[in-house]
């Protein structure tokens, strides 16, 4: 499997490849994608997590990768910052907590029935200080809580996005769990 993590400044690219064990992983600075790859041609993408840029605020330096996004067909997995950029991309709204409510920590939520078949209850870290207060179509919540979109998918398209860090405390949390589940439903929907 060809595997890029678009890579927004996460310090960990290195926990991401190791999601893909025998994959071919290629890293590249996310601002540098869309003049490199126009129409990736990996079969999956990762768009990782970051403290770098808050989207409001960088907009204008983010405008090529976030018009990137919704060209690309394969399967994309964004990751907290990285399914901020993928929510954006296809009209989502954002919202900054602010320094004093950053949540960071082992959450455990409820899951609903989803198309993921993603079981509950889910425990996962997040660590962020900016929330996905809604998704737009053709996006839909997958799980919400009282503070917004914790993960989502596009109706035609394989991607996912989730607030959560697949690969981060994986022998504490469900994190591995939840990425094997995105896995499979990109198999399952690729036929």
């Amino acid at each position: 499997m060809r595997v890029l993590i678009v890579n927004n400044g996460t310090s960990y690219p290195v926990r991401i490849s190791a999601l893909f064990p025998g994959s071919e992983v290629e890293v590249l600075p996310a601002l540098e994608v869309p003049r490199h790859y126009p129409i990736a041609s990996h079969d999956v993408i990762i768009l990782s997590g970051s403290n770098d840029y808050p989207i409001p605020y960088f907009h204008h330096m983010l405008a090529d990768l976030l018009a990137w996004i919704p060209q690309q067909t394969q399967p994309i997995v964004g990751i907290c910052y990285g399914a901020e950029l993928l929510a954006e991309a296809y009209g989502g709204t954002l919202h900054h907590l602010g320094p004093e409510h950053k949540q960071k920590g082992f959450f455990t939520y409820e899951v609903p029935p989803n198309p993921l078949s993603i079981a509950s209850p889910l425990c996962v870290y997040e660590g962020h200080q900016w929330i996905i207060e809604s998704v737009q179509a053709p996006l839909y919540p997958i799980i919400s809580s009282a503070r917004g979109v914790l993960m989502f998918g596009h109706s035609t398209r394989p991607h996912i996005g989730t607030i959560f860090h697949p690969e981060k405390f994986p022998d504490e949390t469900d994190g591995l769990y939840v990425f094997s589940a995105i896995m499979k439903y990109f198999d399952l929907v690729a036929g």
